[in-house]
């Protein structure tokens, strides 16, 4: 068969689970800047339009939940090309409706399908491979997807001013559609699929078992907290900086690209910084650039509002903070994550996806506040920034007083 020649180069493997992990957040990213079109286009009102982006992130989350145990149950390549197949009739039906809300529906059988492949890359790696070689393409997978937010702003924000909004979903139809192709006829499948055998543990009891950590709940809230005070920025950002500030679609696009390459860098260095210094002295120490970025954009913010510093002063002072606080979150969020699992001896599949599934369900209602918020400076978004800090700085406190090394102490998670 073609697919095992293929499965034998790893370079080749390696790109087509980049494209497959990359497709469920270039469906965010290609589209933010395209906001205040969407919202005109279809005469709806910002906060309404924004609920494409907060639907988008629930959809995410029950991607997590759910692509794991059907994976187990009808294996990994059915699951990815019928998750295509959904993705590609989700986003066809954005292109011909004229409806916000069918636009929305569509929006969340687009992520709750088209993020099967997010999860499941690294399923078939470790199913094809093991040894270095498994621990080498997880990382460069992760590397790669590291890049691809910051690009894809800048491409998304060029294809709507140069050929409207369409053009970013005609672009995830035709990554789609090559995608589910290249799924299909080069991709083995690494799984023998039992239908006739349920799932062997009870998914509620899995959940309810990770659940029983109290280490693990802390540290993937903090994650989760830490991953929201940024997302007002996606959901936000683009109808302060275009409608009310005056930038074009690919001016806009640039900003998030530059606070995206924060969250890059800091991602890209965390394995070494916490292999060097710890995780609990990482822990701090990108808390307070989290602290720092999220300061500097609020008083940039609320020198704006008070006529002390006029639009494009605040602005910088905002993309700069928003990088230094994603610069610290690339790197707070992989330390949390890890310490979240130290104590997880069963079960890690499904704890590593309850903690996506957490960080994507609590930003989902965080957009949505995004949208009740003015939108006539970077003010109020910076405000969410500082409370995500205060909150996990208040946690860091309540949590040292309690004592690091008790809440290490091992729980069973048996089931």
């Amino acid at each position: 068969m073609v697919y095992r020649h293929f499965s034998r180069r790893p370079n080749i493997m390696l790109l087509i689970l980049v494209f497959c992990t990359a497709l469920g957040p270039l469906s965010i990213d290609l589209f933010v800047p395209s906001l205040p079109t969407i919202s005109t286009s279809f005469a709806t009102s910002p906060a309404t339009a924004q609920w494409t982006i907060s639907i988008f992130m629930l959809g995410f989350a029950v991607s997590m939940l759910i692509v794991g145990p059907l994976a187990d149950r009808f294996g990994r390549k059915n699951v990815l090309i019928t998750g295509y197949i959904v993705y590609l009739l989700a986003t066809a039906a954005i292109l011909v409706t004229e409806h916000i809300w069918a636009f929305i529906t569509a929006r969340f059988f687009q992520a709750v399908f088209g993020c099967f492949g997010t999860a499941l890359s690294r399923t078939i790696v470790r199913d094809l491979y093991d040894g270095k070689q498994e621990v080498r393409m997880i990382a460069l997978i992760g590397g790669c997807m590291a890049i691809a937010p910051a690009i894809a702003p800048i491409i998304g924000g060029t294809l709507a001013e140069l050929f409207g909004w369409q053009a970013n979903f005609i672009l995830m139809l035709i990554i789609g559609t090559l995608l589910m192709a290249i799924v299909w006829l080069f991709v083995p499948e690494t799984y023998t699929a039992q239908p006739e055998t349920p799932v062997k543990t009870n998914l509620c009891q899995r959940f309810l078992a990770v659940l029983a950590d109290r280490h693990y709940c802390f540290y993937t809230l903090m994650a989760a907290v830490a991953f929201s005070g940024v997302f007002v920025f996606i959901a936000a950002a683009p109808f302060v900086f275009i409608d009310h500030l005056g930038f074009s679609t690919r001016q806009f696009s640039y900003c998030v690209a530059i606070m995206i390459t924060g969250y890059v860098l800091g991602s890209l260095f965390a394995s070494r910084a916490i292999e060097r210094l710890g995780i609990q002295r990482v822990l701090y120490i990108t808390f307070g650039m989290m602290a720092a970025g999220a300061s500097l954009a609020f008083i940039t913010g609320l020198g704006f509002v008070t006529d002390t510093l006029q639009g494009n002063q605040a602005v910088a002072g905002y993309v700069l903070g928003m990088f230094l606080y994603e610069l610290g979150m690339g790197i707070f969020i992989p330390a949390c994550q890890t310490t979240a699992l130290r104590n997880i001896k069963n079960n890690i599949g499904t704890a590593s996806g309850l903690i996506f599934f957490v960080e994507m369900a609590l930003a989902a209602p965080v957009c949505y506040l995004a949208g009740q918020l003015p939108h006539t400076s970077t003010f109020p978004l910076s405000s969410v920034s500082v409370a995500a800090v205060l909150i996990i700085g208040l946690m860091l406190l309540g949590y040292r007083n309690k004592g690091f090394a008790q809440a290490s102490a091992p729980v069973a998670t048996t089931v």
